[in-house]
C-alpha cells in the first residue's frame, strides 16, 4: 500500500534550503547555476500557490454540498408542491454557486457583518436579494 507524500511548505523551504543544488548543478555539469536555481524555486513557489488555490477551491465545493445535504435533509415544512418546487430551486441555486466556486455569496450574518461559504467576512457585503 503506498501513501502519498505530503510535504508542508515549511518541510519544503528546509528541504530547499538544505540541498545543495550548487554542488548537484557542478556534478550534473549545469551551467549557469544561480539562474537555474532562482528559476526552480519560482516554479516551486507557483506550485505551491496553485496548490494553495485548488485546496481552496476543494473547500468551497465541499461546503456548498455539505450545505446542500443539510438543507435537503432538513426540509420540515416544504410539504406542498410550491414549497417543494422552491426547495428544489435552492438547491440547485447552491450546486451551480459550487461549480463556480463562488466564495462571494453571502452564506450568513451576524451583527451586520456577513460571511461567505468558508466563514469569512465579507466587507461592505450586503444581504443577498
Amino acid at each position: 500500500m503506498s501513501e502519498d507524500l505530503i510535504i508542508t511548505d515549511d518541510e519544503l523551504n528546509t528541504l530547499l534550503n538544505n540541498l545543495d543544488l550548487k554542488f548537484i548543478a557542478q556534478k550534473l555539469k549545469i551551467e549557469n547555476v544561480d539562474k537555474s536555481i532562482i528559476t526552480l524555486l519560482k516554479i516551486v513557489k507557483n506550485l505551491q500557490q496553485e496548490n494553495k488555490q485548488l485546496k481552496r477551491d476543494k473547500n468551497i465545493m465541499q461546503n456548498y454540498l455539505q450545505l446542500i445535504i443539510d438543507i435537503g435533509y432538513d426540509y420540515d415544512g416544504y410539504n406542498d408542491v410550491e414549497n417543494l418546487k422552491a426547495l428544489i430551486d435552492e438547491l440547485c441555486k447552491y450546486a451551480l454557486y459550487g461549480i463556480k466556486l463562488d466564495d462571494k455569496l453571502i452564506i450568513s450574518s451576524s451583527c451586520e457583518k456577513y460571511y461567505n461559504i468558508l466563514g469569512e467576512e465579507i466587507l461592505g457585503g450586503k444581504e443577498n436579494e
